[in-house]
């Protein structure tokens, strides 16, 4: 099948399609109804020819939908991802906090104190690692599990958020795409 050309008319620059059987001849154009002469074979050649100019908006086309699918699949991928990690850590980080009744913690300590001799009272007061009676506390182990129960619950909040951004990064990118096709 031989190519067809696009030829612009002389008068509104409306564009015909030719044929090379058309070369030489003179045609009527539908929109200003005004004759543009076909050119001969040699200068028809020179014209853009339809599949051309169809193939390279299929290839734009394809583009384009090209790089939406994969700003929009990176962008839901790392959304998934960062805001199931936030979530694991979030829940993780509930976990290890301990609740402590402070009364009822110092009314067993006390409970502890008043059964003990004068002798052992300085053992247990020894055995709470208290330097000369002002120094660092020793720090229980339900103390460091809620300070890291507290580290770990900002950090999910931090990934929660970049999941939430990386979302919404796709799908401002995806709409931009969209939006030029």
């Amino acid at each position: 099948m031989p190519p067809t050309y696009q030829l612009p008319c002389d008068h509104c620059s409306h564009l015909f399609e030719v044929s090379p059987k058309q070369a030489g001849q003179e045609l009527t154009c539908s929109e200003c109804s005004g004759t543009t002469e076909a050119p001969m074979l040699r200068k028809m050649r020179l014209l853009e020819t339809v599949e051309e100019e169809t193939g390279k908006k299929v290839r734009k086309t394809e583009a384009k939908s090209v790089d939406f699918n994969m700003f929009f699949s990176i962008g839901l991928f790392a959304a998934v991802l960062l805001g199931g990690l936030g979530l694991l850590c979030y829940f993780y980080a509930g976990s290890l906090e301990t609740i402590i009744d402070r009364e009822l913690a110092t009314e067993q300590h006390n409970e502890i104190v008043d059964q003990l001799k004068p002798a052992e009272v300085v053992t247990y007061y020894n055995e709470l690692r208290i330097e000369d009676g002002l120094g660092d506390w020793y720090e229980p182990n339900y103390v460091r599990y809620n300070t890291q129960s507290t580290i770990l619950t900002i950090f999910s909040y931090v990934l929660m958020g970049l999941g939430g951004a990386s979302l919404v990064c796709a799908l401002s990118v995806a709409a931009l795409i969209a939006s030029k096709r």
